[in-house]
């Protein structure tokens, strides 16, 4: 509703939205949105990412050294980190977790600082085997590229970009039944308030908090990962509506 769009001065951009035939949007909000200023073409048909991640999860690239890490103990994965999120995961201090820190930087400036939060008691994935990574606590993720194939081997994953307002991929994670935890400034993203409404998904705003949180989730633990990954499978489903859709239209026929 603050879209350039819709506001006031923004008349001569709204006409713009005239040389659309057809819209397709993630919610009913948007729906009803463009309902009232005249978008009558207009079809729910949820989010495509929905279908990308599940049918990720249904085959994803395995990772013997991270599988080999995890081995038999609870997994925590702080997937496309910044600060914020560095420095709570490095005050957690619970020996049955395993933490996995992969950072949207991975600049060596970047990874020389995450190695000091954690007091050098670390192991950088480039410098990872099979021999050495398993009497390792934590593991930095020093690439990319793998991040997504990680979260089919962790139980709960700290999303960065909560405490900015440029929170990362959420769904990813969800979709492996992770339980997902971030930051609190997230009003851009509509999914994120959904996960936490299926009970999958968390606020957290300091290290004191995450610890909390995951005193009280890890009872439950299983029956969050379960709600999370049918968060992700019960939003699939916008590919087939969108392409059913072109499909009957003349304009798309031969």
């Amino acid at each position: 509703a603050d879209q350039l769009f819709f506001k006031w001065y923004g008349k001569w951009y709204k006409k713009v939205l005239n040389g659309f035939t057809h819209f397709f949007v993630q919610n009913e909000a948007s729906k009803r949105l463009l309902n009232e200023h005249r978008f009558k073409n207009v079809t729910l048909s949820g989010d495509t990412r929905y279908d990308r991640v599940f049918e990720n999860s249904r085959n994803p690239t395995t990772l013997p050294i991270i599988a080999k890490f995890k081995e038999n103990k609870l997994l925590m994965v702080g997937g496309s980190t910044w600060q914020p999120e560095e420095q709570i995961l490095a005050s957690y201090s619970n020996a049955d977790f395993k933490i996995i820190v992969a950072p949207h930087d991975i600049s060596e400036s970047h990874i020389k600082q995450i190695e000091r939060l954690f007091k050098n008691k670390c192991l950088r994935y480039s410098n990872a085997t099979l021999e050495n990574v398993l009497n390792e606590r934590v593991l930095i993720i020093d690439n990319i590229g793998i991040l997504s194939n990680i979260y089919q081997y962790s139980d709960i994953s700290l999303i960065g970009g909560g405490f900015s307002g440029a929170l990362h991929n959420i769904l990813e994670p969800a979709s492996f039944g992770n339980v997902v935890l971030f930051g609190p400034t997230h009003k851009k993203y509509h999914e994120a308030q959904e996960l936490i409404n299926a009970d999958g998904a968390f606020e957290i705003l300091n290290s004191v908090d995450l610890n909390e949180k995951i005193m009280a989730i890890l009872p439950k633990l299983n029956s969050h990962k379960q709600n999370s990954k049918q968060f992700v499978e019960s939003k699939t489903g916008a590919t087939i509506c969108i392409l059913s859709f072109l499909n009957n239209q003349s304009f798309n026929k031969p």
